[in-house]
């Protein structure tokens, strides 16, 4: 989760103010923070967020942070590590916490595409030869290929899986027999 109002929050901890402001926002459980829910004040009707930043980027004292009576709620903005990639698939569509299922969703998807991919493979081939229905799922996996490049919602990703999914076996049954 990142932390409510602050855009400058990263993966990493930054400092010990940064330290102390992610404990005090994330819940935790045997060391480990929360990726799902975040701490909000329920008494007072300041602004710690706010609060919160002006901890982070002065010199003001730490206990504005302390002693507050809050509960977890549902985070509304993640952070994620890019040390290794810039971005995925998960960071981009925030596939995270009540949205995970997207992400098994989508690979069922692209097998469902596998699977119709095998009848309709069979009757082009019936129909127009083995060679057109190779060069169509050829043409229908370059063209999914380009499509996830730029697909922009988790939506259209499943759509060129599923077409990915039935050009990878049209390719592959016409290829070998």
């Amino acid at each position: 989760c990142a932390i409510p109002g602050y855009a400058g929050d990263t993966y990493k901890i930054q400092n010990e103010t940064h330290a102390l402001l992610v404990n005090q926002s994330i819940p935790s459980t045997n060391g480990q923070w929360d990726q799902c829910h975040v701490y909000r004040n329920v008494t007072q009707e300041r602004n710690v967020s706010r609060t919160a930043y002006n901890v982070f980027n002065s010199s003001q004292s730490l206990s504005a942070l302390q002693d507050f009576d809050r509960e977890a709620s549902e985070c509304g903005r993640w952070v994620f590590d890019h040390s290794l990639f810039e971005s995925t698939i998960s960071d981009d569509f925030d596939i995270v916490c009540d949205r995970s299922w997207y992400r098994a969703t989508s690979n069922m998807i692209s097998e469902l595409g596998t699977s119709a991919g095998c009848f309709v493979t069979g009757i082009l081939s019936d129909r127009f030869g083995r060679k057109i229905a190779f060069y169509i799922g050829g043409f229908a996996l370059i063209g999914g290929g380009f499509g996830i490049a730029f697909t922009q919602n988790i939506y259209t990703l499943s759509l060129c899986r599923f077409i990915m999914g039935a050009a990878r076996i049209a390719v592959f049954v016409n290829g070998l027999v």
